[in-house]
């Protein structure tokens, strides 16, 4: 039996999205009822481990998308989580409370699935039609290559040096001083090697 309305929640890293549509009967198939964006910052105290206020943000973001599923009296929950519920210490502690607190579960993909559905979605846009392209998504926790060739995904990598990740691991002045950007280069190099 096909689901009337679903709710499609990505836990990243420093966003976390929601989007929640319903079926209907044109070409697309589904129509949206509502879209969300909330900066919670999961990774704002490291990506090894989410702090107490990263938490608190992600639990009330996590209310607000709760709400709406309620509301909306959605029948499908689709929560991803994304590169700091990869790699912290506590992100099992999380997806828990999450399951506890909202009725939610949350599946924790890894960077190549990552990759796949970031094609996907570009794909579905339309702007992954080029004869040659790579695609680049630069995230809080890490960050997606995907080579793309006539609309077919040809190889993706996935590297944990997202926005977030240089932040906290490379002491740096604001704005970056020319050693800095060496550092972040340096850095780069030797986690996307």
């Amino acid at each position: 039996m096909p689901h009337n309305k679903i709710a499609v929640i990505d836990i990243g890293s420093n966003t976390f999205h929601m989007l929640l549509v319903g079926r209907s009967d044109d070409d697309i198939g589904f129509r949206v009822l509502e879209r969300r964006r909330v900066f919670v910052y999961l990774s704002k105290g490291g990506i090894s481990e989410i702090d107490e206020a990263a938490t608190e943000r992600g639990f009330s973001a996590l209310e607000e998308f709760s709400s709406l599923i309620t509301r909306y009296n959605v029948d499908r929950i689709i929560c991803l989580g994304t590169a700091t519920l990869r790699r912290a210490s506590n992100g099992p502690w999380f997806v828990d409370q999450v399951k506890r607190r909202f009725g939610i579960s949350i599946e924790i993909i890894n960077g190549q699935r990552e990759a796949e559905l970031i094609f996907k979605g570009i794909s579905l846009s339309g702007l992954g039609s080029y004869d040659t392209g790579l695609v680049v998504d630069i995230g809080g926790g890490s960050v997606e290559f995907v080579l793309v060739q006539e609309g077919s995904l040809i190889q993706s990598w996935s590297f944990d040096v997202g926005i977030s990740v240089l932040r906290n691991n490379i002491d740096r002045v604001d704005p970056p001083s020319e050693p800095d950007h060496m550092n972040m280069r340096k850095y780069v190099n030797k986690h996307c090697s």
